[in-house]
């Protein structure tokens, strides 16, 4: 079924700790960032200005690449790659692989950062085929491992770093559950969903997802077209079909 696909998109090691506190570093427009397009939008507390760090790993490069795109797809502030190469190789850190989370907080000072991403490419998982990566969010003022996440890729990687932002931003909005019998296009809560609705979509399957409405599939009837991540939909939204889904809580419309 098409959730199972999507179970592989999200998967993580840990919850989201969003736990930085309200202090930040100081920060210059000539500093080096790129903004993502959605920053503002990201929920209170989470560091917004953010390195990553080079990964570590078989064919680290290209997956480290891919993840810098998809975080600033997300919304963040990424420094940028040759202003970290610059200030890594002054702190004699240029080396791939030298980034750990007792060297970040010296780093990140440097870079005038709030957290960094430090992630590697494993060659294999014990018993099972292929690679996969690792990435950890840590605040570079405490030292502390804010997020970490496993993944098959950069993409799946990002998919599980914005469903837990989703998480995060709805965490005190008030839900309005409705059971699923018969699904049906015109239906509540089907009819009060709008673009950009975040719900929370609990499968046949029996997981839950927190996902963003984006249309009806007119391609296939009764097919809703969803996206991880915080509006506008940063990643292709995928479709699944309204008689997998056994209820859906509406967060936000």
């Amino acid at each position: 079924m098409a959730m199972k696909r999507c179970r592989r998109w999200a998967e993580r090691l840990l919850p989201l700790l969003f736990i930085l506190g309200a202090s930040s570093v100081a920060f210059a427009a000539s500093s080096g960032f790129q903004a993502g397009g959605s920053a503002k939008r990201l929920p209170q507390g989470v560091p917004h200005r953010v390195a990553i760090g080079n990964f570590s790993g078989p064919e680290a490069e290209q997956v480290g690449d891919d993840f810098f795109v998809g975080v600033m797809r997300l919304g963040f502030e990424v420094i940028e790659r040759e202003h970290f190469n610059e200030i890594a190789a002054e702190l004699k850190l240029q080396q791939t692989g030298m980034i750990s989370t007792s060297t970040v907080k010296s780093l990140g000072e440097h870079l005038g950062v709030e957290g960094m991403f430090i992630g590697k490419v494993h060659a294999q998982r014990d018993g099972q085929k292929g690679a996969y990566v690792g990435v950890r969010l840590v605040d570079v003022g405490s030292g502390k491992v804010l997020w970490s996440a496993t993944g098959s890729s950069a993409e799946s990687l990002c998919r599980s770093l914005a469903d837990d932002l989703n998480l995060a931003a709805t965490a005190k909005l008030p839900r309005r559950r409705y059971a699923v019998t018969h699904p049906a296009r015109d239906a509540e809560p089907y009819a009060l969903l709008h673009q950009g609705s975040i719900v929370g979509v609990k499968t046949s399957d029996g997981h839950r997802y927190t996902l963003l409405f984006d249309s009806w599939d007119d391609q296939t009837p009764n097919r809703l077209r969803f996206c991880f991540g915080v509006p506008p939909c940063p990643i292709e939204p995928f479709s699944i079909s309204a008689s997998e889904i056994e209820d859906i809580d509406l967060l936000s419309n």
